[in-house]
């Protein structure tokens, strides 16, 4: 039925009839637009499962270059440029552990010696507060401008 055909129908169906039209109407968009949503989402679904499929097929043509095995030759430029990454890296992987091994071995720290609950370190205790420290040991321990207390 066309628009124009329409027309005369609702002008006759009155307030009510139009109404009821209108929520036809939204309830078959909502319907519509439930049914796109779900697809679209099973169609993301279906997406991810291949790509899964797809890094599972790459790292067994990948094993399969590693032992000599891939003849194809575009699979081989790509598996020589997969070899090339990794050998980027596991040389930044290399230099990471040569300066974290020399951060160690630069400042090497005793741990703090323990004290038991009762233990106060020589000296006695540190001061707890401002109103602990001399004059001069404030001056020491505040920097220059700093009039906190």
């Amino acid at each position: 039925m066309s628009d124009e055909e329409k027309q005369p129908e609702q002008k006759g169906q009155g307030f009510g009839g139009v109404l009821r039209n209108v929520v036809e109407r939204v309830g078959e968009t909502l319907d519509v637009t439930a049914k796109t949503t779900r697809l679209s989402l099973d169609v993301g679904a279906l997406n991810a499962r291949r790509n899964g499929f797809f890094q599972e097929m790459g790292r067994k043509v990948y094993e399969l270059y590693g032992k000599g095995l891939v003849k194809n030759t575009a699979l081989l430029g790509m598996c020589a440029e997969v070899a090339a990454i990794d050998a980027q890296i596991a040389e930044k992987r290399a230099h990471i552990a040569e300066l974290r091994g020399q951060q160690h071995t630069e400042e090497p720290t005793a741990p703090p010696e323990e004290m038991g609950v009762e233990s106060e370190p020589e000296g006695g205790a540190p001061p707890t507060s401002g109103q602990d420290l001399s004059d001069e040991e404030e001056r020491q321990v505040r920097p220059p401008g700093d009039r906190r207390l």
